[in-house]
């Protein structure tokens, strides 16, 4: 055992690893730091927490492990990814957001699920298999359940799930209404 002193000018204190000593008084560390003597604490780092209370050292501080994340210094747990974002590595203070044709619906995850192919979704960070959509400049076919190019002269729907496509109007139709 390391003997720990902590001098204030002239006075010195013995202050043990496991606590720390403000003013001369020695305080069990708390859950989420480590003391390792000498009158301070130390915050568990980011991607990390601490269950222990009087942690002599940062080995007290557990990694997040996949799926989940600490997103602050002298975290006491981690937190699970929301549906929505995913993170596959172990130690990280974030989740990532799904890309764009990818998504995620449950809380805790490790990987975003693809939307199936030829659909998309229209931003990152999709939370539902319903987020999957037509692309752009297509539409859904009803019938073959796939997405179809809306042909010359034919707009689809703004959020591109209707069943069917449009005559457009181009800009001198519209201007002469």
């Amino acid at each position: 055992n390391v003997q720990n002193q902590m001098c204030d000018g002239v006075d010195c204190a013995y202050c043990p690893e496991g606590y720390y000593c403000p003013f001369g008084e020695a305080l069990p560390c708390a859950a989420g730091f480590y003391c390792t003597g000498g009158g301070s604490m130390s915050l568990c780092p980011r991607g990390t927490y601490g269950t222990t209370a009087l942690a002599t050292n940062i080995s007290a501080c557990s990694t997040c492990e996949a799926g989940r994340f600490g997103g602050t210094e002298g975290a006491t747990a981690c937190s699970e990814c929301i549906p929505g974002t995913a993170i596959n590595s172990s130690g990280q203070s974030s989740c990532d957001y799904c890309a764009v044709g990818w998504y995620q619906e449950s809380p805790g995850s490790t990987t975003c699920v693809p939307c199936p192919s030829g659909f998309t979704t229209m931003y990152m960070g999709a939370n539902s298999p319903a987020d999957c959509v037509c692309p752009f400049g297509t539409y859904l076919a009803l019938e073959s359940g796939l997405c179809e190019t809306c042909g010359e002269g034919l707009s689809c729907s703004q959020d591109n799930t209707s069943e069917v496509a449009f005559p457009s109007q181009d800009s001198e139709e519209i201007e002469s209404l």
